[in-house]
């Protein structure tokens, strides 16, 4: 078949181009593969001959695999996205940087015009929250986008000083999306069921009812654990 010529030729091309030892690792090299650009490998894709090469660049369509996928997968194709990985994380790798953002609370990515802003109001809470003697402000969304460039990674000494803590920001996130969630179910619930609350009264010592919705509940659970 004409696919299965062009793959071959492809390999042998590449082949050609690899004078240097198996084990080394220079600027075309990363653990004994070849590193060749993306859109050559992209050709190389679901044959048995992309898993001896690594591709130049990251793709979240092209070279990103889930969980689901690694987990559906064989040791050789594991340990081989594992090196690849780290050759991202080695070359620090802007596309790698970007993708790693896409879960942190300050993401573009997560102010989507279909949730009602979540990540913004808790990343307004952090700011008002924040030490008044650190001068240096929370932005959202986050500009940079990569995150080898993480401008709140101060631990490292590449940020600013603004008394966050990265990891924190992944946890809000996560928390933050829970809310949406909870929040558009609600939206399309016309019959919303309410949670009753008993108070007691600090005058009567008699309880009262009064009725909050869970997505009110939630959002102020969020605000009041952080």
């Amino acid at each position: 078949m004409n696919l299965d010529k062009s793959i071959s030729d492809l390999s042998k091309r590449i082949e050609r181009l690899d004078s240097f030892d198996d084990d080394s690792n220079d600027s075309n090299h990363w653990r004994g593969k070849e590193i060749i650009p993306l859109n050559d490998w992209i050709q190389l894709r679901g044959t048995s001959y992309a898993l001896y090469y690594f591709p130049d660049n990251f793709d979240k369509f092209q070279t990103f695999l889930t969980e689901e996928e690694l987990k559906d997968s064989d040791e050789q194709t594991r340990k081989w996205y594992s090196e690849y990985l780290d050759l991202m994380e080695y070359k620090r790798n802007p596309n790698y940087g970007r993708a790693k953002c896409f879960h942190c609370l300050l993401s573009p990515h997560q102010d989507d015009p279909i949730f009602i802003g979540t990540n913004r109001l808790v990343a307004k809470g952090l700011e008002d929250s924040k030490d008044d003697n650190r001068g240096n402000p929370i932005q959202y969304p986050c500009h940079v986008e990569n995150r080898f460039e993480c401008p709140y990674d101060y631990e490292k000494g590449k940020g600013l000083d603004t008394g966050i803590n990265i990891g924190n920001l992944f946890e809000l996130a996560r928390m933050a999306f829970a809310v949406e969630i909870v929040l558009a179910v609600a939206r399309k619930d016309t019959s919303q069921e309410q949670l009753t609350c008993f108070f007691f009264s600090s005058a009567s010592s008699a309880p009262f009812r009064s009725s909050f919705s869970l997505p009110f509940i939630l959002v102020s659970w969020l605000f009041l654990y952080y």
